[in-house]
């Protein structure tokens, strides 16, 4: 019987690929799955029966952190090694690893004011080259501080930025996710093939699924529990912006820092729930989208600043992922 517990896993990435190795902080789970596609048919001689042929291997997978600031954004290409943990049982010695260049495909950060959860982000990931088993003489072991801030003590701020109103007004919510997207593209060609020379190697002439950096977006659902939602009328009657509404949002992570989002499209309201059998407060999702900018005729463009004020879209972040020609060096396709 050889079951191992992963309570001693971890993960280390290494951004950009071919840098120096990171041990992230404060890891709650990792996952990752890997299978070929088959190639699938029927001929005279199949006897009646469908014959499989090895397809293209493709893989995704996630890893979840305990913070409101994560380690990668959307469309960041990196090397990820995911310990499952060590042989022994005792932290810090060997054992097996997974590894392989990803790009992040999305991040999903939740706040939940009603239970105090702990703020995490979860950070979903694909293929761009294969995942290798590392032999076990690998040891990662998170020896970091350890993070954990519960929802309790941040806040959402809202502007309306559609009417002359300048001022925030803190919305009153029990929980909120904040998914940002790189929409990746996915792509296979006669250059995504091992060639056995990799580190770790991929086996000579494995095809596998790559992908490049999307266009990026952003949309955010907050759970309200005020009972002033108005489809029709204007800031002031009950929240301070309605359906159709662009707005700009400061979702805090601590007391003072803040991811700002600009701009949300208020898309409209969900789940208006109204439960007689238990009496609970009644709550509804307000449904917000990314906008690159709050309107027709406007001139200025919106961003997503990240924790701390630096841009991460329009700017370097987003704009400045890496271009085809940069992803095929980056796995060995020259």
């Amino acid at each position: 019987m050889n079951e191992m517990s992963g309570k001693y896993g971890a993960v280390s990435i290494v951004k950009p690929v071919g840098g120096t190795a990171a041990i992230l902080s404060t890891i709650g789970k990792w996952q990752a799955s890997q299978a070929y596609g088959t190639t699938s048919f029927a001929a005279s001689n199949t006897k009646g029966a469908h014959a499989k042929r090895k397809g293209i291997v493709d893989w995704t997978g996630s890893f979840e952190q305990l913070t409101g600031n994560p380690s990668v954004m959307p469309n960041d290409v990196f090397t990820f090694n995911g310990f499952a943990g060590p042989i022994s049982g005792v932290p810090g010695t060997v054992g097996p690893t997974l590894t392989g260049d990803a790009i992040a495909e999305s991040i999903a950060l939740a706040w939940d004011w009603i239970g105090n959860g702990l703020l995490k982000t979860v950070v979903n990931m694909a293929c761009v080259t294969p995942l290798r088993n590392v032999a076990a003489g690998t040891s990662i072991h998170d020896v970091s501080t350890v993070n954990g801030m519960p929802t309790a003590g941040t806040h959402i701020d809202i502007k309306n930025t559609s009417t002359a109103a300048v001022a925030f007004t803190t919305l009153c919510a029990q929980k909120a996710t904040l998914n940002i997207l790189g929409n990746p593209i996915s792509l296979v060609n006669s250059c995504s093939l091992g060639k056995g020379t990799e580190t770790p190697p991929i086996p000579l002439g494995l095809a596998y699924q790559t992908r490049r950096a999307g266009i990026v977006g952003w949309n955010m659902t907050i759970t309200a529990d005020n009972s002033d939602a108005s489809y029709t009328a204007p800031p002031g009657t009950g929240l301070p912006f309605a359906p159709g509404d662009y707005i700009e949002i400061k979702a805090y992570i601590d007391g003072s820092t803040f991811w700002n989002l600009k701009y949300g499209f208020v898309a409209g309201y969900s789940n208006y729930t109204v439960d007689i059998e238990t009496g609970a407060i009644i709550t509804y999702d307000i449904d917000i989208q990314g906008s690159s900018d709050s309107g027709p005729g406007q001139a200025t463009d919106g961003a997503v600043l990240l924790p701390g004020g630096s841009a991460w879209w329009p700017a370097a972040g987003a704009l400045l992922a890496a271009t085809p020609e940069e992803t095929r060096e980056l796995v060995g396709h020259k």
